[in-house]
């Protein structure tokens, strides 16, 4: 019970900017951080859809109401999953060798593929929140992130890692099944509570950004010949965006 809380603690503050009361890194409990990533995902979600009702509450411009909705999961995670959606950008439209992409990708520089994917990315994420019908299920927001996480920590649990990246290794130290096992429960979990929570509108964008993200993990992999964090990181923002063009189709 001990090492969870302290993995959960540490997810947290890895993960977001959540400020916490205690902040101990507890290398014994570096395993579990993995299994907490959709918890994480669960919390964005659940602010991120308070700051939605909020700003309708209050009849915020349209405007600035999808401007500050955009910008928020990428703040909130202090832009870690956002950096690593822009060190693949970089290294997959080099159009290099899997040798000289992973080279890419470990540059701590930043190309014009990686600005202009991000410029690409905040326009549609702003124009799907811009988009919304009155109808749509804001409760989406609650748990797409979570959903998109589920699959991000199930491929980082069950995907070989680039040479170079011991993302990976870190986080399963022989549990791999029983861990494996949880975050495939957890998938369905949440969207059931979708379901309960905002109808079949709330459930098909969780999916999307659970496809999403594996799309994407799947692509970054096949280009650049393993999964790291920057993989997962890419995953996540490719699920997220996913899941917000679903919210704007009605089912």
């Amino acid at each position: 019970m001990k090492k969870g809380f302290s993995a959960l603690g540490m997810a947290l503050s890895m993960y977001t900017i959540i400020p916490l009361p205690l902040k101990k890194w507890d290398e014994d409990s570096r395993p579990l951080m993995l299994m907490f990533l959709p918890v994480v995902g669960l919390v964005v979600g659940l602010i991120w859809y308070a700051l939605a009702l909020l700003m309708r509450f209050l009849n915020f411009p349209e405007v600035l109401y999808a401007a500050l909705l955009t910008i928020y999961p990428y703040k909130i995670t202090g832009f870690i999953h956002l950096d690593g959606f822009m060190d693949c950008c970089d290294a997959i439209l080099s159009r290099r060798s899997k040798e000289e992409k992973q080279k890419i990708l470990k540059d701590p520089h930043v190309g014009a593929f990686a600005v202009i994917s991000l410029a690409v990315l905040f326009l549609l994420c702003f124009a799907f929140f811009l988009s919304q019908p009155d109808t749509a299920a804001l409760e989406a927001l609650i748990f797409a992130p979570a959903c998109a996480r589920c699959i991000s920590a199930l491929c980082v649990l069950n995907m070989s890692p680039i040479a170079h990246s011991q993302f990976a290794g870190a986080f399963v130290k022989g549990k791999k099944k029983v861990y494996t096992a949880v975050l495939t429960v957890l998938l369905p979990l949440f969207f059931g509570a979708a379901y309960a929570f905002g109808g079949p509108n709330a459930v098909f964008p969780s999916a999307a950004a659970a496809a999403g993200c594996l799309l994407g993990i799947l692509y970054a992999r096949a280009q650049l010949g393993g999964m790291s964090g920057d993989v997962a990181g890419y995953g996540t923002v490719i699920g997220e965006a996913a899941g917000l063009a679903a919210i704007i189709i009605n089912i």
